[in-house]
């Protein structure tokens, strides 16, 4: 991976266990359930990072 100076500054690889203490709450439900869904093979729509009611 090649970073662009002005774009970002690191990256890293996180499980998922990780990811709440490195992103905003919004954004670690949107990995998440990302995660979840992948695993899954099954697509899921999310509002917010949430499934709406």
């Amino acid at each position: 991976m090649t970073l662009q100076a002005d774009e970002l500054k690191d990256f890293a690889f996180l499980s998922p266990d990780e990811i709440n203490g490195r992103t905003i709450p919004r954004l670690a439900r949107r990995i998440l359930a990302a995660v979840e869904a992948r695993s899954e093979a099954t697509p899921i729509y999310l509002e917010h990072g949430q499934q709406p009611e």
